[in-house]
């Protein structure tokens, strides 16, 4: 137990979308905008912890400034798609390698989620996947095929047809089948 005078929890964000609002644009829960970052008004863009991008508030610095990026050339006529932010997270912790990448949490009743617990090995590893694509990866331990749930993810990959090599945790045959070399 420690003593302190103050203690600060931080749960996340809440857009001010009320200006927005105001002005008629679309809302559920931030300023929606599409791939091009414009809002229901295409002469207006929004950027940052307040645009919805993609059904998702990034809620990253990292985020903000890529779309500010994204925005400023559209801005001036580019019509460049912005590519959503994959959160990825690496951590050595007492000498076990933690990556993070993406949503790890079952966001909808038919996301499919697969953990597998090698605790002899101290090694665990957990795949999101939503729609065919996987969303979201855990790993703690060191894995040969992170390089390769990376890739599938960022790229979004369909994996539907690898579902049986994923359960059998054959993804040397995924990479061979999808011509990655060193995967």
């Amino acid at each position: 137990i420690l003593k302190a005078d103050l203690l600060v929890f931080c749960i996340g964000i809440k857009p001010n979308t009320q200006l927005a609002e105001d002005a008629g644009l679309n809302i559920d829960r931030g300023i929606l905008v599409n791939q091009f970052l414009q809002t229901s008004d295409p002469n207006i863009y929004a950027i940052g912890d307040v645009a919805k991008t993609y059904g998702r508030i990034e809620g990253l610095w990292t985020s903000a400034i890529k779309q500010a990026e994204t925005a400023a050339k559209n801005i001036l006529g580019a019509h460049q798609i912005y590519q959503l932010n994959i959160p990825k997270m690496i951590l050595k912790v007492q000498g076990i390698d933690v990556l993070s990448i993406g949503n790890v949490r079952q966001v909808k009743s038919e996301d499919l989620v697969i953990s597998v617990d090698r605790k002899m090995r101290k090694k665990y590893y957990k795949l999101v996947i939503s729609h065919g694509r996987i969303v979201g990866a855990l790993f703690i331990g060191s894995h040969n095929f992170i390089d390769l749930i990376v890739y599938l993810l960022i790229h979004q990959i369909d994996v539907t047809p690898y579902f049986d090599l994923i359960q059998n945790h054959d993804y040397a045959k995924i990479a061979e089948q999808l011509g990655l070399k060193n995967m």
